[in-house]
């Protein structure tokens, strides 16, 4: 997964289910094993913030938090930028 990934032969989510495959078809894991170590919380976690994700970018959302937080913190350096970004996601989470 790694070579695919760095080379760029083929899409992340492709090279990822490649590597799952490979798991599986060497017999590093059986389906059942694999199937039974899914956290599903996580997948759904992720698949529901694939659309926030898209609306927060296409509706310019994501560039005017981004800059609005350069703006207040970009000036102290990195790490305020970091512990702005940090601020802003547990604001926007609660």
């Amino acid at each position: 997964m790694v070579v695919l990934l760095a080379s760029g032969a083929v899409p992340p989510a492709v090279a990822g289910l490649i590597a799952a495959m490979a798991i599986v078809v060497t017999g590093v894991l059986t389906v059942d094993q694999a199937y039974r170590g899914i956290q599903w919380t996580t997948v759904v976690l992720v698949a529901g913030m694939i659309p926030l994700s898209t609306a927060m970018t296409q509706s310019g959302a994501a560039a005017t938090l981004a800059d609005r937080l350069v703006d207040v913190v970009g000036g102290a350096g990195p790490r305020a930028l970091v512990l702005g970004l940090v601020l802003l996601t547990f604001v926007l989470d609660s």
